[in-house]
């Protein structure tokens, strides 16, 4: 019983004073990624920075780092919706912020495999919670037609 309250403990300090999880292993400074295009009308108070690391060839996995900063502390939900297109493999997914805290870089780390070359864009899914208000915005990150 205590080893079990002792891992809980320890888990849930580790993911509190981690901002970074995934797959990835190199973490682009934030000036040196891309932002990410939100489709629709304004939503969710966030920015979604990437950086694709590495070519995208259809059929192959490419590490993608991702960074979402919120302009407004409050609950950060950040999910891959999945596509026929894209599969996204990543260590933990949706990424779940409870007191996310405004100009806070969280980061994530994923694979995304496109199946063709002119796969649809890379869908991500950004909510915020502030008391009763919920906002949303899908963002969307190229890679068919990537070659970095």
């Amino acid at each position: 019983m205590f080893l079990r309250h002792a891992l809980a403990v320890l888990a849930a300090l580790a993911f509190a004073a981690c901002t970074h999880t995934g797959v990835a292993t190199d973490v682009p400074d934030l000036k040196d990624m891309r932002l990410a295009v939100a489709g629709g009308k304004v939503g969710a108070p966030v920015e979604v920075r990437y950086a694709i690391q590495g070519a995208v060839v259809p059929g192959l996995s490419t590490p993608i780092a991702l960074a979402v900063v919120p302009r407004a502390p409050g609950r950060l939900r950040v999910e891959f919706p999945a596509t026929g297109n894209v599969t996204v493999l990543a260590d933990e997914a949706p990424l779940v912020v409870e007191k996310a805290a405004a100009a806070t870089v969280y980061r994530y780390a994923l694979h995304a495999t496109a199946q063709r070359r002119d796969a649809a864009p890379l869908k991500v899914i950004v909510t915020m919670e502030f008391g009763d208000a919920r906002y949303f915005s899908v963002f969307s990150i190229p890679l068919g037609s990537a070659t970095e």
